[in-house]
């Protein structure tokens, strides 16, 4: 029998002489279901009461600015929240148990994510990706987003780098309770854009604020990643896959937040010494995808040439595509390519390719034959033998390997897997 999640009813708190010896606690997570992030807190929550079996925890649908008027009348043994403005805090002050904060807003979070480690993996992505010019795009002056600025800043002057910054301090007196897109952001975000030097790569404070920035850019022209890369935060794996170009985002790693939450409420209702406790959670990685890929090249023709590539490799192009779209010579873009990428255009087509393959094989269950068509091979043994020899195993094996569900369809009928 594991923990479970019930039905949210008010009831009155019984005097300790009613209350059974022997009962399960009953624990509010006042979580949101609606980002990626809320649900990744609540599945690591979940998973720690599950090992114990000793809560019976409430769940409901909700967004994170919304506050149901009836859990004013709930009484239980402990929430987990994460609390966006002041309506929810007067709610949750009212509760008489130990609660645990779990955004850095309203008040200081128990347990958060490791800011200066994010600020680090978005600094080592760049660097990476060779840029000299990095930003930080906001909107929003929460405590969390005020962190994350502040360590970006710090570590980029450590690695001498001089920041792009734009937040909304010049339009906010007050710090906002919650981060939300006004109009008035727009030609703000718009002088910036146009102000900053490129090529450059850009945190953007979470995965929500960088579909702004990608919008933006793609609405004045920018070429993401060549011109302006973005680098999200939190992952939001559907989000980020359905923006073009897919966003890049750093994994915050917030099953495992929700987990140490919920292992220090369980503290706290024991009523084992809690005080000053706070717990930082390191960040997984960075999740590549299109928006920072790229290196920054300062060839404009290299640029130029990369950025048709990644946008038709897919469709069968080849190198005299390319030659005609940037009007130079073979040996001048193969001379060029090589100085800056290390490798001619013919196999940057070829990588781009494999990289389409690579994702569609993990996202999805095509067969063989629509990968490798869908990825720009003339067939599908061609894309079998290129995939082992670029990737060291083969296309089934690939799957097999990062695809962590769902039933796998695959047609090897002209394949060379065996």
């Amino acid at each position: 029998m594991t923990a479970r999640s019930t039905a949210i009813l008010p009831r009155e708190r019984k005097s300790e002489s009613e209350t059974p010896r022997f009962r399960k606690k009953q624990i509010l997570f006042l979580l949101e279901t609606s980002t990626s992030y809320g649900r990744d807190l609540l599945s690591g929550a979940a998973r720690y009461a599950n090992e114990r079996n000793e809560w019976n925890y409430l769940i409901f649908p909700r967004g994170i600015t919304e506050t149901p008027n009836f859990i004013k009348d709930w009484h239980g043994d402990g929430v987990l929240t994460r609390t966006p403005d002041k309506k929810t805090l007067e709610v949750i002050r009212r509760f008489d148990c130990p609660v645990v904060e779990l955004m850095n807003n309203v008040k200081k979070a128990d347990v958060f994510c490791d800011e200066r480690a994010i600020a680090r993996l978005a600094l080592d992505h760049f660097e990476e990706h060779c840029f000299e010019n990095v930003g930080f795009f906001s909107f929003g002056r929460t405590l969390w987003i005020s962190e994350r600025e502040r360590c970006f800043k710090e570590e980029a002057a450590v690695r001498r780098f001089r920041p792009h910054i734009l937040t909304d301090r010049l339009l906010r007196k007050d710090p906002s309770w919650y981060p939300v897109w006004s109009e008035e952001y727009h030609p703000v975000l718009k002088a910036w854009l146009e102000r900053i030097p490129k090529p450059i790569a850009v945190l953007a404070a979470n995965d929500h604020q960088a579909v702004h920035l990608i919008n933006l850019c793609n609405n004045m022209g920018y070429r993401i990643p060549d011109e302006v890369a973005v680098l999200g935060v939190n992952n939001d794996t559907h989000l980020c896959g359905i923006l073009s170009p897919a966003l890049s985002s750093i994994d915050q790693n917030a099953s495992e937040i929700g987990y140490e939450a919920a292992r220090l409420l369980d503290k706290k209702i024991k009523g084992e010494y809690c005080a000053g406790y706070e717990k930082r959670i390191s960040p997984l990685r960075v999740i590549k995808r299109q928006s920072t890929d790229v290196f920054a090249l300062t060839n404009p023709d290299v640029s130029h040439a990369l950025h048709f590539i990644r946008e038709f490799a897919t469709t069968g192009i080849r190198v005299a595509d390319v030659l005609s779209e940037v009007n130079l010579t073979n040996r001048t873009l193969e001379r060029y390519f090589k100085e800056s990428l290390g490798h001619t255009p013919e196999r940057e087509i070829l990588l781009t390719k494999i990289r389409h393959a690579s994702w569609l094989l993990v996202s999805s269950n095509l067969s063989g034959h629509q990968i490798a068509d869908l990825s720009g091979f003339s067939n599908n043994h061609y894309f079998c033998h290129m995939f082992k020899k670029e990737m060291g195993m083969t296309p089934q094996h690939y799957r097999r390997q990062n695809k962590s569900s769902g039933t796998i369809a695959w047609d090897d009928s002209d394949s060379s897997e065996k």
